[in-house]
């Protein structure tokens, strides 16, 4: 679920470069993804297909969008995360840097926000790719993508 919204969010970030653009910041999108869901994951296939408001691949996005949701926003809103040390230090103190960018007060929180939820996201995912022993095989490149992007949206 991790790497699925990861990508998403690598997606939007390199769509900025596109001669149409994005609608909004990176960190817009990652604050308004990782808010929690304010009702129960809908079964959109009700509404999909021959007459519906959505196709039937639609509806199948669309569920495993709020499913992904409900999951990642309680490790992104976890702020006990925020002192844990990742085995990628690098990465991590990379993005720490971006989030001391952010700190300055003209900054809108959702550039804080949006730093802070993808270094947790990172965390948990770099814990469970130890616990099945594949943090050797973590690719860190998205991450890295999407925290430059959140820098410069910041400059």
């Amino acid at each position: 679920m991790i790497d699925e919204q990861v990508d998403r969010w690598g997606a939007y970030a390199r769509r900025a470069h596109m001669p149409m653009g994005r609608h909004g910041s990176i960190a817009k999108q990652i604050h308004d993804d990782s808010q929690p869901l304010e009702h129960e994951p809908i079964n959109y296939m009700e509404q999909a297909g021959f007459g519906g408001d959505m196709t039937r691949e639609e509806a199948k996005l669309r569920m495993a969008y709020e499913r992904r949701r409900q999951v990642l926003s309680k490790w992104a809103l976890l702020e006990t995360l925020d002192d844990r040390r990742a085995q990628n230090e690098g990465l991590v103190d990379f993005m720490d840097i971006i989030k001391n960018s952010t700190e300055h007060p003209g900054v809108p929180d959702e550039y804080r926000f949006a730093i802070r939820a993808l270094r947790r996201l990172y965390i948990v995912r770099e814990q469970l790719a130890t616990k099945i022993g594949r943090v050797s095989t973590l690719d860190v490149s998205p991450y890295a993508q999407i925290t430059v992007a959140i820098g410069e949206d910041v400059s």
